[in-house]
């Protein structure tokens, strides 16, 4: 495998020591992030790492 399949361009949040309360905001955070792309957008990983 190669290793730069294993990379992310978005570090891991440790999120082993946050509230119960702190997760839960977080999500709805997240949450309120859905629907925010066109329904016809189509993620190109390609495309990406070409720029």
């Amino acid at each position: 495998m190669n290793d730069e399949s294993e990379k992310s361009a978005v570090p891991k949040a440790d999120t082993s020591e946050l509230s119960a309360r702190d997760r839960s905001k977080l999500f709805e955070r997240l949450r309120a992030l859905r629907g925010r792309l066109p329904s016809d957008f189509k993620f190109d990983r390609d495309e990406a790492n070409d720029r």
